[in-house]
């Protein structure tokens, strides 16, 4: 099993938020369900510094945004126990973020990773992610940190293959369990 931390691809049109989007990005998506206070936000693209529009987008840099196609592409492997679909309206066109509700916190190898750590011990920051060799589904959040996102290589591959846009996998390591 690969494990990869999902980052927007630069080159591609931003997102632009509306304020009362701001809120919305700032309090939610720390994996609780959102759909029952979701309003449908209308954003609009940033096209100044590039004018490509990917099948994925990023709010913040963190939350991930998928036009129809991908969300095609990708049907088999989002169901609504690890993700809700909360719809976007992008210039009169429906967009999906994705609030992952699949927080794993059994998957992060913390002796191996390398942490920075607030005086409190709480996590800051990662800088090496090691992932432990135990099944996950293909898209999930570690609970130690929140704000990223990770895919294994079915989810991957099934965006390679499509060659949907606006994506970059960063590889992390994977450490098995020794007996020895």
């Amino acid at each position: 099993m690969k494990i990869y931390r999902l980052q927007k691809e630069y080159g591609f049109a931003e997102l632009i938020p509306n304020d009362e989007s701001l809120d919305i990005i700032n309090e939610g998506f720390i994996g609780k369900p959102m759909k029952d206070d979701w309003n449908i936000p209308k954003m609009q693209w940033n096209l100044e510094e590039s004018d490509i529009i990917g099948n994925f987008s990023f709010l913040a840099g963190l939350i991930p945004v998928i036009n129809k196609n991908a969300l095609e592409k990708l049907d088999k492997l989002i169901t609504e126990e690890c993700i809700e679909l909360l719809p976007i309206a992008i210039n009169n066109e429906k967009y999906f973020a994705l609030n992952l509700l699949n927080i794993k916190s059994d998957i992060l190898n913390i002796k191996k990773s390398k942490l920075e750590y607030f005086e409190d011990n709480s996590i800051m920051h990662i800088n090496e992610y090691v992932f432990n060799d135990i099944g996950v589904e293909p898209i999930f959040k570690i609970s130690q940190l929140t704000t990223h996102i990770f895919v294994t290589n079915v989810f991957k591959n099934i965006i390679e293959k499509e060659k949907l846009t606006g994506i970059n996998f960063i590889d992390c390591k994977v450490k098995s369990k020794r007996w020895f």
